[in-house]
């Protein structure tokens, strides 16, 4: 069982480096996505109303905000293994809340 347990936390290891290689490659394709996105009105607020799942928890008062979002960033983290960063950027007209970004 520990030869196995050894080469399973080396295939993991192996993975977690392969896939922090192609995060980093997928970035400028990302950021290109994002400036396209950006120009579409009411993007991200028409994504979660279509999407199966999320459209039953939003309120009409999230949808409102959610108009005023203009970009979705997921930024993993530098250990790829420990999770992921979800932040939501507003235009500076959302009446809602100061906040820029969440």
């Amino acid at each position: 069982q520990k030869g196995l347990d050894a080469l399973d936390e080396e295939c993991v290891e192996e993975i977690v480096q392969v896939e922090t290689k192609y995060v980093a490659r997928r970035r400028p394709l990302y950021a290109q996505r994002t400036a396209v996105l950006a120009t579409i009105s009411e993007f991200w607020v028409t994504v979660f109303l279509n999407h199966g799942t999320l459209k039953t928890y939003l309120l009409e008062e999230d949808c409102e905000v959610l108009k005023h979002c203009t970009q979705l960033t997921v930024t993993e983290n530098d250990d790829i293994k420990s999770g992921y960063k979800i932040e939501l950027t507003f235009n500076n007209t959302n009446p809602y809340f100061s906040n820029e970004c969440l």
